[in-house]
């Protein structure tokens, strides 16, 4: 078989598949790191900063982290803010600056990815346990469409350790990967 032929075959199996994907989160076991830089300085005591976002940053949301050159202390971000115009002006973080620093010193940004993704659910493996008849799911498997597994336009390769949120809240923890046969969907057996 050619590629041009399996291309074809996983485009029209993604095209019949997308009505029955649900929207589900995928969160990467391993974060992404940025270095950009600070676009004013800031005063002892303060808790918000500004960034420029020419390193490919574009947002910052609560709970990631990021250390300022040459400090060691390690912030927090407390809330949600996207890029406008270049800049990502108000974000706020915790614990307050312990120091001054000047325009144009460099932050590293540690983020935890957190990306919606379309999957679905196709089929669980069950054990049952020793002398009932109580049935348990011990694995399930994922179909992802790979198209929508990307971050800032970058496809990024789905991993051992990773975690998807269902519809339901459930986290199922990603133990293998695997391609089905036209490498249409990414298929993730997960716990």
């Amino acid at each position: 078989m050619t590629s041009s032929f399996l291309t074809k075959m996983a485009d029209r199996v993604q095209r019949r598949m997308a009505p029955l994907l649900e929207t589900m989160e995928y969160r990467p076991a391993v974060a992404v790191t940025f270095t950009t830089k600070l676009v004013a300085g800031v005063p002892a005591g303060s808790n918000t900063i500004a960034l420029n976002n020419l390193s490919g940053l574009n947002s910052v949301y609560a709970g990631d982290t990021f250390t300022i050159s040459p400090f060691s202390q390690k912030f927090t971000a407390t809330n949600n803010i996207n890029a406008s115009g270049g800049v990502i002006n108000g974000i706020i973080f915790t614990p307050a600056t312990t120091a001054a620093t000047t325009t144009g010193t460099a932050v590293t940004v540690t983020k935890t990815l957190s990306i919606s993704i379309r999957a679905l659910l196709t089929g669980f493996d069950q054990t049952r346990a020793a002398n009932t008849n109580l049935v348990t799911a011990t694995s399930v498997r994922v179909l992802v469409d790979p198209r929508t597994l990307s971050y800032g336009g970058l496809a990024l390769r789905p991993g051992v350790g990773d975690k998807i949120v269902l519809p339901s809240g459930r986290i199922l923890l990603v133990d293998a990967i695997s391609q089905d046969g036209a490498s249409a969907f990414h298929v993730l057996v997960c716990h």
